[in-house]
């Protein structure tokens, strides 16, 4: 955060405030007001998150629910939430839990004056979240569950998205103050499902190549001599593919903490030119996920830089850190005999 976002912070400001260059704004970045009041640009307490908020917030959730989390994982644990998923088998009772992140998002929103927001939700449906994936990563019943339910989630997501959408704009631009609450509720729901669909689609899709490659499609099994031949022809393309995957799989996180700067760099050079507004937006698309990319692959290069920026280490890596370690090992049981 503080090697990232320092720089954005410190050229969206620069225009508003006269400071004395970029080491004097240090102190006043890092001070932080933990009841979220509104900071006055003339207070210079300007402690921000940037496009970071949501790690700054996935830490701190996790920190406080350490040990309710602890808890969860002690074996005795398992028989419960083992039962707790097995009703959620029912069809279509997954979405039963779309209703406590609706309550809150509606019971607290005339309260959104005392309470610290992120991205307009109420902080405290992050943590709901944050239990959520935690229960649903560690029961693989759950994999099936949004598998079976993902045409729903999809179907009835982008329904309630577009009713959202619809309650922003009467709220927003025809200020009909009352429709937060609904715009709110729908909200929460619409999330919900489009958080199952997804996620049940991303299975429904790697059961089914799972199933293509075991030879099981259609409930038959593939000739064993025609299985090898196509594998053997196919398996360059495969191996490319599966690389591919894991290449940009690694890179979502450390694309989006990278981009930003990135944008905000290119935007600083190309807006003042003052061409057409289309190409600006390529210019600025294309220039910033070349860089990123750019960047990235030298970021996951080093260890260092891998476990700053959160990135897996390849396999491969820490099959010869290890060697190279058993290596050391026996050599110093070679010099003391």
């Amino acid at each position: 955060m503080f090697t990232v976002f320092v720089p954005d912070f410190f050229t969206s400001i620069i225009d508003a405030v006269q400071w004395g260059g970029f080491p004097f704004i240090l102190p006043f970045f890092i001070r932080v007001d933990l009841y979220g009041n509104h900071v006055e640009l003339e207070d210079r307490s300007y402690f921000q998150m940037g496009h970071l908020w949501f790690l700054y917030l996935l830490f701190l959730i996790a920190l406080i629910l350490l040990p309710l989390l602890m808890l969860i994982r002690r074996p005795k644990s398992e028989q419960p939430l083992d039962k707790i998923a097995k009703f959620f088998e029912k069809p279509a009772t997954v979405f039963l839990l779309a209703i406590p992140i609706m309550i809150l998002e509606m019971s607290l929103a005339g309260k959104l004056d005392i309470l610290y927001s992120y991205g307009s939700w109420i902080s405290y449906t992050f943590v709901v979240f944050f239990l959520y994936g935690f229960l649903i990563a560690g029961n693989k019943r759950y994999k099936e569950i949004f598998r079976k339910n993902w045409k729903i989630g999809l179907g009835v997501g982008s329904v309630l998205s577009i009713a959202a959408m619809v309650l922003a704009y009467l709220r927003v631009f025809l200020e009909m103050v009352e429709v937060r609450y609904y715009f709110r509720g729908t909200r929460a729901l619409a999330t919900w499902f489009l958080v199952v669909g997804i996620v049940g689609l991303g299975e429904h899709i790697a059961k089914k190549s799972k199933d293509k490659k075991s030879g099981t499609s259609k409930g038959e099994k593939l000739n064993a001599d025609n299985d090898e031949k196509v594998s053997q022809k196919e398996k360059p393309k495969t191996d490319f593919k599966k690389n591919l995957f894991i290449y940009l799989g690694r890179a979502q996180l450390p694309f989006y903490i990278l981009h930003f700067p990135v944008l905000a760099g290119l935007a600083f050079v190309i807006v003042p030119l003052n061409i057409p507004w289309f190409l600006e937006y390529l210019i600025l698309v294309i220039l910033t996920i070349i860089i990123t990319m750019v960047i990235y692959d030298l970021v996951r290069r080093t260890i260092v830089t891998r476990f700053l920026f959160g990135i897996k280490e390849k396999e491969e890596d820490i099959k010869r850190r290890r060697k190279k370690r058993e290596e050391r090992k026996a050599r110093k049981k070679e010099n003391i005999a």
